[in-house]
């Protein structure tokens, strides 16, 4: 009974999903801002139902679960920001780091594992391949979206400075995650 209800649950989340995702392609924003945040709460529901049930990485489940809800209350903030208040989100600092501490989470939540299975790598290894994987990706992230526009990087308000750690914090996400992968 509990896998049946489960699956249910889980097919229902999508459809929500797949019918957030046809009113963000027409156009529907205040549908879209009202959809959004149930589905970071359910997901965040989901995800901590998980952690609780979780035998391993009780603690990256639980990260992450706080990340899904940093989302939605951003989401539920830009949703009433846009159509109750009638402020232009974007220029939002509070959603800017609303929305920043999600990345922030699965950071932790990565690095988490890492320290988890530490011992299951070599750690010389795993710090070479760590690094060569973040130059990598900055190098990539260089080359396909700077290059030839480096005085954009000079300019250092608070939106890109988040807007950057993000990328950086991303970029950390996914290196981590490679190197935990291959190692």
């Amino acid at each position: 009974m509990q896998k049946s209800r489960t699956w249910f649950s889980f097919i229902s989340l999508a459809l929500l999903w797949l019918f957030y995702a046809w009113m963000a392609l027409i156009g529907s924003g205040w549908l879209s801002d009202i959809i959004a945040p149930l589905l970071a709460f359910i997901s965040t529901a989901f995800i901590a139902w998980s952690a609780r049930k979780a035998v391993h990485y009780n603690l990256s489940w639980l990260f992450i679960a706080i990340g899904t809800l940093f989302w939605a209350v951003a989401e539920t903030m830009w949703g009433l920001e846009a159509n109750l208040l009638g402020i232009d989100p974007q220029e939002s600092i509070l959603l800017l780091y609303l929305y920043f501490l999600p990345n922030i989470c699965l950071l932790v939540s990565v690095l988490f594992i890492a320290f988890t299975e530490r011992r299951r790598w070599m750690s010389i290894h795993f710090v070479v391949d760590t690094i060569a994987i973040f130059f990598a990706l900055c190098a990539f992230v260089y080359f396909v979206f700077f290059r030839g526009h480096i005085e954009i990087l000079s300019v250092l308000d608070q939106e890109r400075v988040v807007s950057y750690l993000s990328v950086v914090i991303d970029a950390l996400i996914i290196t981590f995650s490679i190197s935990l992968f291959l190692s």
